[in-house]
Order: structure tokens, then sequence, then C-alpha cells
């Protein structure tokens, strides 16, 4: 089935239907479907989930090389889980910590 801009424009924008939805309809695959919205520049939709929030470089520094302060604290004042913390600070070059040594 052939699809025109316009309808995809309609099922997708205003309708809502989901990219599997169309993909199905019109028999082909959900990315095949992403490559018509994005050849044809119909915009995604928001998100299901709220943008990231930006934590400065600065931040991480001065508390995990300067502070020394454990991940888990770090994360639990930042609101963000350890994973993800772990991930920025990669992210910004920041060196991982030898481990201390037990007593």
């Amino acid at each position: 089935m052939i699809i025109t801009p316009e309808e995809l424009r309609q099922r997708y924008r205003d309708s809502g239907q989901t990219l599997a939805t169309i993909a199905a309809e019109i028999g082909c695959s959900a990315a095949t479907v992403s490559n018509m919205l994005r050849r044809h520049g119909i915009p995604a939709r928001p998100g299901r989930f709220p943008k990231r929030i930006h934590i400065p470089r600065e931040v991480i520094v001065q508390r995990y090389s300067i502070e020394r302060a454990p991940m888990k604290e770090i994360a639990e004042q930042l609101g963000i889980s350890t994973g993800t913390l772990s991930a920025l600070r990669k992210a910004y070059g920041i060196p991982q910590r030898a481990r201390s040594i037990p007593r």
C-alpha cells in the first residue's frame, strides 16, 4: 500500500497512531515508517519521558574527584541512579578513582 505524506502526517501526528500500527496497515516495518516520517519532514511526537536533566561536569568533579563522596550519595543528592552518574562521569572524561583498601 502506498501512503501519501499527508495521510502519514494525519495518522501519526493527528490521530496518534503508533509507527507499528501504521506499518502493519500499510505492510512494512516500523523502521520504514520512521524513515518515511523523517524523509517527509514530519516531526516526531514528544516522547513519554521528560527531557534529561543537565548536570554540569564541575558538579561531578567537585563531589566525586575533590570531595571523594561515594557514588551512591552523589547520585541520591542529584536525583539520578548510580548507573547514570557513572555514565556521566565517563562521558565527561572524569577518571575513575582508585578503590579504597579496606582496613
